[in-house]
């Protein structure tokens, strides 16, 4: 949903500074580098003593709607930082914030940033409620099947983003029986840096035993980049058991527009008082 706007803010410095740094991910187990596919199933642990940690390290890339979505009602809260430095200098950097609530059927998801961007959307009976950081929502029907899933995706899926950057140079380790989410039973993971461009890595997160969700989680990493620069990243994870209704916006902050697309909402978010917005309401006589 944000993802494209935070690229855009970020700048092409950062963009290319993390794009050089992904490459392929994978996560050391054992000494070797083995493949992450966040596709694959989750086998449960309240069975076993310890945890594979390849699986656990699979674990953590696994999207909202394969994971977390199984435990609504449900809530998620999320923060993010990155910092891309020149030696002591730091050259960009990007703070956000992340929150989703899921019942029913229905799901409110909010993305902002420090760059004063972000977006927010409500899904519910076949609509939704979208709009940037500011303003009235669009109430409309969805643009596609999943865009309702796609936002809830992008809102939770920054931990797997940060986990992907630093997989070939990251360590996993069981930490034995741990609970989450009002006292669910999970199990903890350890995570620690392996070496290669991980300069270092400090984290942590709670498992699910029944489903693999991430039920809490912290990473603090310092990846090394071409030309002496490095990539620090901070990451908060955390599922808690959503505490109230959904409260969706009234007609007073709402309005319709069934021919508005989210490449329209993008456009106008990033061209907020550069340009003239694409669709304007008419004004009731």
């Amino acid at each position: 949903m944000v993802r494209r706007l935070a690229a855009i803010v970020m700048g092409a410095v950062l963009a290319a500074a993390v794009a050089g740094a992904c490459g392929k991910a994978g996560a050391k187990d054992g000494g070797g580098s083995v493949g992450l596919s966040p596709t694959e199933g989750w086998r449960g642990l309240a069975a076993t003593q310890s945890i594979d940690t390849r699986e656990a390290a699979r674990a953590l890339l696994r999207r909202f709607g394969d994971s977390a979505a199984a435990l609504a009602p449900v809530s998620f809260a999320g923060s993010a930082r990155s910092v891309l430095r020149e030696g002591d200098r730091v050259v960009a950097s990007l703070d956000e914030t992340f929150e989703i609530e899921a019942a029913d059927g229905a799901a409110h998801a909010v993305v902002q940033n420090s760059r004063d961007a972000g977006r927010e959307l409500y899904a519910k009976g076949g609509k939704v409620w979208v709009r940037p950081r500011y303003g009235k929502f669009h109430r409309r029907a969805p643009s596609s099947p999943d865009e309702a899933a796609r936002a809830l995706d992008d809102a939770y899926g920054t931990l797997a983003a940060q986990i992907a950057l630093v997989a070939d140079g990251m360590s996993v380790s069981d930490g034995g029986p741990a609970r989450g989410m009002g006292g669910r039973p999970g199990r903890k993971i350890v995570l620690g840096a392996a070496g290669g461009k991980v300069q270092s890595l400090d984290g942590e997160a709670i498992l699910d035993d029944r489903t693999g969700a991430v039920l809490a989680a912290r990473l603090e990493a310092r990846l090394a980049l071409d030309g002496g620069r490095s990539l620090e990243l901070h990451c908060l994870h955390e599922l808690r058991p959503l505490g109230a209704a959904i409260a969706f916006p009234g007609d007073e902050d709402a309005v319709d527009t069934p021919l508005r697309s989210t490449d329209t909402e993008d456009r106008e978010e990033l061209l907020r008082g550069l340009a003239p917005p694409i669709v304007k309401t008419t004004k009731k006589r």
